[in-house]
């Protein structure tokens, strides 16, 4: 995902189910809080300890309404004491894991006199839905991709865009409003991917071409035929094409004339064609979209994530960088 405009290539997903699911399991925290009860000082230093989840209940009903009963909170679930580790000041903020989902963030500390010291986590099914929601915003960038742009690739650090002009530009991968910059020619560019440290690129001719990833001018180097494709994309060392009449076509990502192999009919009125992993996701032009698994030679596809009107799509990681017919860059997390 991206935080302030820089790529981190670190994920953890939210854990899905409520507290009550993992109660008295024994989870994996973190914190930078003091170490030594007697010290104010903090020391900066990540600590882990393993600590137990219990479940808080809140007492609901009674008077009018029928006896009280003791209900399990959704929203927060306790830390006990585990061998004389718990969270303790300035451990606010940091997160525990199970089976490497993030169950929560530490909220305090508090003193019970039987049990000792334990503390509290905001449980990640409190704020899921609020954090999915916001991460899959789209976000329109300041900047348009270059006037007649054709083409759009990206790798985890540049977007590449091909023109109508015959004209090859990039920029750096970040949400402010970086300029495009020119690096060479792209002549008769229909199509255009990154992948295995190279630009590949089908022109309307129906070639397949190659470049460096270097921002100065570069002859392509041909290495065999595009099948006209209309959108292409690379992964797991394979080149994917989207074809005029709907095929989709995969290829050996490397410079050698390879024959294209017929994986089958991709979605009806597919334009846009990108890779994010192991799966394939195909876009219509009103931003439905569609995906598959890139590597099997048989796999159905099966309705994904609807963005907004596009053109071109690029995956950055998690992301989809995306541009409509106005010019109009976007970006949002495709899958989480």
């Amino acid at each position: 995902m991206r935080m302030n405009g820089e790529l981190a290539e670190y994920r953890r997903n939210l854990y899905a189910k409520p507290p009550s699911a993992f109660s008295g399991r024994l989870l994996e925290c973190f914190g930078y809080g003091r170490s030594v009860r007697s010290v104010e000082r903090l020391d900066g230093e990540l600590r882990v300890a393993t600590l137990r989840a219990s479940s808080i209940h809140s007492i609901r009903g009674g008077g009018r309404s029928g006896p009280p009963v003791m209900v399990p909170d959704l929203d927060k679930y306790g830390l006990d004491d585990t061998e004389g580790r718990y969270i303790y000041k300035g451990d606010s903020g940091g997160a525990c894991l199970l089976d490497g989902a993030i169950t929560g963030v530490h909220s305090l500390e508090y003193r019970v006199p039987v049990y000792g010291i334990s503390g509290r986590d905001v449980a990640s099914f409190a704020f899921r839905g609020w954090a999915l929601e916001e991460l899959v915003r789209p976000r329109e960038l300041p900047q348009q991709v270059p006037q007649g742009t054709v083409a759009l690739a990206a790798t985890s650090q540049r977007l590449y865009a091909a023109t109508s002009a015959n004209q090859l530009w990039t920029r750096p991968v970040s949400y402010a409003g970086v300029d495009w910059i020119l690096i060479g020619h792209a002549n008769a560019v229909m199509a255009l991917a990154a992948g295995n440290a190279r630009l590949f690129a089908v022109t309307t001719d129906g070639q397949l071409w190659a470049r460096d990833f270097v921002d100065r001018d570069q002859n392509w180097r041909p290495i065999g035929t595009g099948a006209t494709a209309i959108s292409v994309t690379e992964s797991l060392g394979l080149l994917f094409a989207l074809t005029p009449d709907g095929r989709l076509l995969r290829r050996v990502a490397q410079e050698q004339v390879l024959p294209w192999q017929d994986l089958g009919q991709a979605p009806a009125g597919a334009v846009a064609l990108i890779a994010i992993g192991r799966k394939l996701y195909a876009f219509n032009a009103a931003g439905r979209s569609w995906r598959r698994d890139a590597g099997l030679d048989a796999d159905p596809w099966v309705p994904a994530e609807t963005l907004h009107d596009l053109r071109f799509a690029a995956a950055v990681g998690d992301e989809v960088y995306t541009a409509a017919n106005t010019g109009t860059m976007r970006a949002r997390l495709l899958s989480f």
